[in-house]
């Protein structure tokens, strides 16, 4: 991965301040979280990780750190845009915001098939 462009139609993605996460909470999603193709990149200051893979190459932390800006975090769409801004992480509420979305829906509907 080079750039967060590289995920647009792979993966969902959220980018929080790392002070909002529970590791065990993420850890007791996982099946959910995998579900719904979600990645996370957690920010503390100037570093990224991305949850279970470690850091970030520099240029792309840089990237995820601008689009996150102000906010605490932010959840990107498979079609690489900004679907919700939060300021507490609430996973059962971006599940729920995610299992919305057109494609979430279309991944539902295929799977059912």
């Amino acid at each position: 991965m080079n750039t967060l462009s590289d995920l647009i139609y792979k993966q969902r993605v959220i980018i929080v301040d790392q002070q909002l996460v529970d590791i065990d909470t993420l850890s007791a999603s996982r099946d959910a979280l995998d579900d719904r193709r979600l990645s996370i990149f957690l920010v503390n200051g100037k570093r990224v990780t991305l949850w279970e893979n470690g850091d970030v190459d520099k240029r792309i932390a840089e990237e995820i750190i601008a689009r996150l800006g102000k906010q605490k975090g932010i959840l990107i769409g498979l079609d690489g845009g900004t679907k919700m801004q939060f300021e507490a992480l609430d996973l059962p509420d971006i599940f729920s915001t995610i299992d919305v979305m057109p494609m979430r829906q279309a991944e539902l509907n295929q799977n059912n098939d």
